[in-house]
């Protein structure tokens, strides 16, 4: 969940296959409170920033960053310090492209005045857990085991 002081605005998705196609807007500067970034965050610094026209945006996401962390980055800065991606089929092409475990990924973010809600289901995560269960790693995220 995010909460901030001010009130603030985001209705954005971003639709699956590969990013694709997106469509929204918004900007929240504030605080989350769950699991995100690949790890639980009990009440740390949020930003985001999203534009989504059909075919072209771009989508910036920190957590654990604040808004004047971030203000005045370059465009590589602000990719080594939060999540900065372009989606849509031209923004795939103008880039930079999502990381490899955000490529699979239907971020939807919605903020209304002091409150919002976060939903990323990570399909490529969950197919890697359900063939897990056969051996089989598709993420190369589990470590070996001597036998």
């Amino acid at each position: 969940m995010t909460f901030s002081k001010k009130p603030s605005l985001s209705c954005f998705v971003i639709f699956p296959p590969i990013h694709l196609t997106l469509i929204g807007i918004g900007k929240v500067a504030g605080r989350f409170a769950g699991l995100g970034g690949g790890g639980f965050h009990g009440w740390a610094p949020y930003y985001q920033r999203s534009i989504g026209l059909v075919l072209w945006g771009e989508e910036t996401v920190a957590f654990g960053e604040s808004e004047e962390d971030l203000e005045g980055l370059s465009e590589e800065q602000l990719r080594e310090e939060a999540t900065f991606y372009r989606s849509g089929l031209f923004g795939l092409i103008q880039g930079p492209l999502p990381e490899a475990d955000y490529a699979l990924s239907c971020p939807h973010y919605f903020h209304i005045g002091w409150i919002g809600l976060v939903v990323t289901p990570r399909y490529s995560e969950m197919l890697d857990f359900i063939l897990g269960w056969t051996t089989l790693d598709i993420a190369f995220d589990q470590k070996e085991y001597d036998r």
